[in-house]
């Protein structure tokens, strides 16, 4: 009875919990919701089937349209459509635009006026102390045309002189290669030249700058002047920038001149001399110029033709005219060998023939020819002089440490000259001379230029000038 009991009641539990997990799981709901089931898929699948129609008409709108562009674009390629590489350009076009805009800009531009005050200060023992300047009128650009006037006033002389040049170019060169592109910066190649005017010229001294302040200071001036009034006009041609001939021609007189004054800041009368020139020089002349600049040499010439008017200073013929002929040849090598060393070397012929007046005559001596005798202290119609120098590479600051030691080099120096015709004896004793000496060379840094000062101790070939030949010198060049 208990058995049978406990087993209905097992098999009750048994079929509650299966009804149970039915419920749960969805494996026993009725007839009902597996309908509603089907019916949720059939919709998802029709949503489908809209979207991927959709998709084919976006796809198929968008395939018409590139079937409605030119039909090029659906041609097949080719082996020449597939060939890769740079294509045939003009790659200096930029460089000829540039060239173009620069030109207008150029063009457009108003002429510009430079002003120098202070261009014109000298001093010397014919004007006294001299003040004036220079204008310079030009536009910017390589083929433009430039006028250059300067004006002073002698306070001694009490009168003005002045100077022009006047430059127009008239061709321009501007070099390329087999490609088209420029292969240096353009340079005038063709230019007409013109000066004149009322200046003072010097002769018979040294080649000092004009504007050396030693007359103002001390009074001592070796030059003689006189007063030249002249005009000349030529060409110009370089067919390359380190290469330049000059030929032309024009007129002029020149004029004597006296001492106007005996002042000067520190020194007495007693150190203005007379001035010696000859008066009266009328003259047709003609030139030629040659000059050659490249890298660490130059050489320069020019010859002059002078046709004399009659009744000019010491006319030999007796006619109304005489030729006189003036040629002057100069040459400089600066070389630097691998171990900073410095070579410098000079040399200058003058040939100016029979010897007319004291302004046309050859004079060594002094600052620009031969150190260590007196300028002008050898004169004659025809002159050559050289110079020799070697500048050691060693900073005698390194050793010897001290501060006036900076910038100094040992330095070895040879010149010597000879003029063929002593016209006025009361200058020289013989005719030759030569220095042979060596000591120190400073570097100076004056307003951005370098400029040097020599200490030399050596021998010369005139007893006259030093004691037994040994002589200490000491001079200052840029």
């Amino acid at each position: 009875m208990v058995v049978a009991v406990l087993t209905l009641a097992f098999a009750a539990g048994s079929a509650w919990g299966r009804a149970a997990f039915a419920d749960s799981s969805g494996v026993g709901m009725p007839a009902a919701g597996v309908e509603m089931s089907r019916a949720d898929t059939s919709r998802a699948d029709t949503s489908r089937a809209d979207t991927t129609s959709a998709d084919m008409t976006g796809v198929e709108s968008v395939d018409a349209f590139w079937k409605s562009l030119d039909p090029p674009w659906y041609e097949p390629l080719t082996v020449r459509d597939l060939d890769f590489g740079l294509s045939d350009a003009d790659l200096d076009s930029l460089v000829g635009e540039g060239d173009r805009v620069i030109a207008r800009m150029i063009a457009g531009r108003p002429w510009q006026l430079g002003v120098k005050p202070l261009e014109r200060f000298r001093f010397n023992r014919v004007e006294g102390l001299v003040l004036g300047g220079e204008v310079r009128l030009a536009r910017a650009g390589v083929r433009q045309a430039s006028l250059t006037s300067g004006l002073d006033y002698g306070f001694a002389w009490r009168r003005c002189t002045h100077s022009h040049r006047l430059d127009v170019p008239l061709l321009t060169a501007r070099p390329r290669d087999a490609e088209g592109y420029l292969v240096r910066e353009p340079w005038v190649k063709l230019a007409f030249e013109a000066e004149g005017g009322r200046t003072i010229e010097r002769f018979g001294g040294d080649r000092r700058p004009l504007n050396d302040p030693s007359a103002l200071f001390s009074g001592e001036d070796p030059n003689q002047y006189y007063e030249m009034e002249a005009w000349r006009a030529g060409v110009r041609y370089s067919p390359h920038p380190a290469l330049t001939f000059r030929v032309g021609g024009g007129k002029g007189e020149h004029r004597g001149l006296g001492v106007r004054t005996g002042w000067s800041l520190f020194g007495g009368r007693e150190a203005f001399k007379l001035n010696e020139t000859a008066s009266g020089l009328n003259r047709n002349s003609l030139f030629y110029k040659f000059d050659w600049k490249h890298n660490m040499f130059m050489i320069a010439t020019e010859l002059w033709w002078h046709q004399l008017a009659e009744g000019s200073l010491n006319m030999s013929n007796g006619g109304k005219y005489s030729w006189y002929t003036q040629q002057i040849i100069n040459g400089t090598l600066q070389y630097q060998d691998h171990d900073g060393n410095v070579w410098i070397l000079k040399n200058e012929w003058c040939i100016f023939g029979h010897s007319i007046a004291p302004e046309w005559n050859a004079y060594l001596g002094g600052y620009g020819t031969l150190r260590g005798i007196h300028a002008g202290s050898l004169m004659g119609n025809n002159a050559v002089w050289f110079s020799a120098e070697f500048r050691l590479k060693c900073d005698c600051y390194n050793l010897i440490s001290l501060p006036l030691m900076s910038q100094i080099q040992p330095v070895v120096f040879i010149n010597g000259g000879i003029v063929n015709f002593n016209q006025v004896e009361r200058f020289i004793s013989d005719n030759t001379y030569w220095l042979l000496s060596a000591g120190l060379i400073k570097s100076l840094n004056i307003f951005s230029q370098t400029e040097h000062l020599y200490f030399l101790c050596g021998f010369n070939s005139k007893s006259s000038v030093s004691l037994d030949g040994l002589q200490l010198i000491i001079a200052y060049e840029p």
